[in-house]
Order: structure tokens, then C-alpha cells, then sequence
């Protein structure tokens, strides 16, 4: 039976443990004297990695290259409500009535966002979003 079967809290299990000989701890394990020397791994962290070529290693995961660069463009963003904001593919300029067709035609998507909890509660405290 384990220590930690018979009770013993791994604290305590590590108190004793601690100082411990080789040779105690050999004991505590009960590790058998006829076990294969091929199934021991001694000092496995001292060991070389594994080469990337050999069989028994996973490949690398290789991430797929884009097709053509993108080239960095600047793009207008408008804030739709609290947590929500549509970014649009052009730098051009928004006039107040695209603004306000924008925040007309999102309305129903604001609600549903808010119906599913997909967007930060409404601030009631009379500050706008």
C-alpha cells in the first residue's frame, strides 16, 4: 500500500523524504533488483533531444506562407455599440449620415449580440457607449 493510500498527505510524505538517501529511497520505491537496465532511463534529462530527422520524432508543424504579401493599409473603424466595432476595408472618410445609417442598420445585430451575453451588459448609468 502507497503512503498516500494509507492517508498520508504529500507534505508529509515529503518531509520524511527529504535527506533521504539513495538507498532509503530505493527501499521506499521497491524498485526490483532484476528489472532490465534497458527499462531505466538514468539521468534522462541529461540526454541530447532527439534529432528533428529521426523516425520517432513528430514533424514540426509547418506554417503554409501567404500566398502574396499584404501590403499594410490603413482601414476605418466605427465603434457600433459597447464591445462591438466594424472595421471596413477602406481609409476614405465617413460623413455623419453614413455614421448614422451604420448605427440604424446594426441595431438588430447589437440586440441579438446582447440577447446570446456576446457583448458587455449596457452601462445604465447614464454614460453613452
Amino acid at each position: 500500500m502507497s503512503q498516500q493510500a494509507a492517508g498520508r498527505s504529500l507534505a508529509e510524505i515529503q518531509a520524511e523524504l527529504t535527506g533521504a538517501t539513495d538507498g532509503t529511497l530505493a527501499e521506499i520505491a521497491a524498485i526490483p533488483d532484476d528489472l532490465p537496465a534497458t527499462s531505466r532511463r538514468d539521468r534522462f534529462w541529461s540526454a541530447a533531444p532527439l534529432d528533428a530527422q529521426s523516425p520517432s520524432a513528430a514533424p514540426a508543424p509547418v506554417a503554409a506562407a501567404p500566398a502574396e504579401p499584404v501590403a499594410a493599409t490603413p482601414v476605418a473603424a466605427v465603434r457600433l455599440g459597447r464591445g462591438v466595432t466594424l472595421v471596413l476595408d477602406t481609409a476614405s472618410h465617413l460623413s455623419a449620415d453614413d455614421l448614422a445609417a451604420l448605427h440604424t442598420a446594426a441595431a438588430d445585430l447589437l440586440a441579438a449580440l446582447a440577447d446570446r451575453n456576446l457583448v458587455p451588459p449596457a452601462d445604465h448609468s447614464g454614460e453613452s457607449a
